[in-house]
């Protein structure tokens, strides 16, 4: 299991960590369960994707099925703070 593994690492050795993780998976059938905010690479290596919101899954799928099932529109909810000076928003 890695938690965010290649967060502050340079393109080239996160590059290696990715090519050995790989390796492994071909090579031993090596399961690896990565926790990450970066779906770009997330995206590149991962043969399944797992979504969990508050503790619970919401979803297993490749990528390219997750991406068929979501809106390619993005819904943004703001709130003015009619209390402060100027306009503070809030996103939701």
């Amino acid at each position: 299991m890695l938690d965010e593994s290649t967060n502050y690492l340079d393109p080239v050795h996160r590059k290696q960590v990715w090519d050995k993780l790989l390796e492994l998976n071909r090579t031993q059938g090596l399961i690896i369960i990565l926790v990450t905010h970066n779906v770009i690479e997330a995206e590149k290596v991962l043969q399944k994707v797992g979504l969990i919101n508050h503790g619970e899954v919401r979803a297993i799928d490749t990528v390219g099925e997750l991406k068929k099932r979501i809106s390619r529109k993005v819904k943004l909810e703001m709130k003015l703070n009619s209390t402060a000076e100027g306009l503070d928003f809030i996103l939701l």
